[in-house]
């Protein structure tokens, strides 16, 4: 799935380290009018091989191999962000970190809303979750592929 926003030429829209470098350094957007805009913005990335998401608050670059920056939080803390519009309803994705620190990838199947998906999450034990991107994005589900242009890939075996 697309592992997070990006610009026309499908550059990360923030922060991106891949093979612990920086590619694309932090960007600070508030904005509730736009998705990467809602605060808190998070990181999802791959600290001394375990996976995290953390608000750009949380962010500590030291031991990082890969990371991206997306937005909104859908989870923080246990808790949904209190800041997710209803939203409409539109296909989704997103990361979330279990209770045993297993990293869970998600893309709805039907649309959603991201109070909806920030549910799903809790549902699953997530204490922390963030959006990565939505309909714009291209996807894979239930074996369809949405296109084929990818930004950010992350893919799981």
């Amino acid at each position: 799935m697309n592992g997070g926003m990006y610009m026309r030429d499908l550059s990360p829209v923030g922060l991106y380290v891949e093979n612990g470098r920086p590619l694309k350094p932090i960007r600070r957007v508030n904005n509730p009018k736009v998705n990467f805009g809602i605060q808190p913005q998070g990181i999802f990335g791959i600290r001394a091989g375990k996976g995290f998401v953390e608000t750009l608050g949380q962010y500590q670059p030291k031991g990082v191999t890969s990371a991206t920056q997306s937005a909104p939080m859908l989870v923080v803390d246990g808790k949904m962000n209190a800041n997710l519009p209803v939203g409409l309803r539109l296909f989704r994705n997103g990361v979330g970190i279990l209770p045993d620190g297993r990293v869970l990838l998600a893309v709805s199947d039907e649309p959603v809303n991201f109070h909806q998906f920030a549910r799903w999450f809790m549902a699953q034990g997530c204490r922390q979750a963030l959006y990565l991107d939505g309909n714009v994005s291209e996807y894979w589900v239930n074996g369809r592929n949405a296109g084929g242009r990818f930004a950010i890939l992350i893919a799981a075996e």
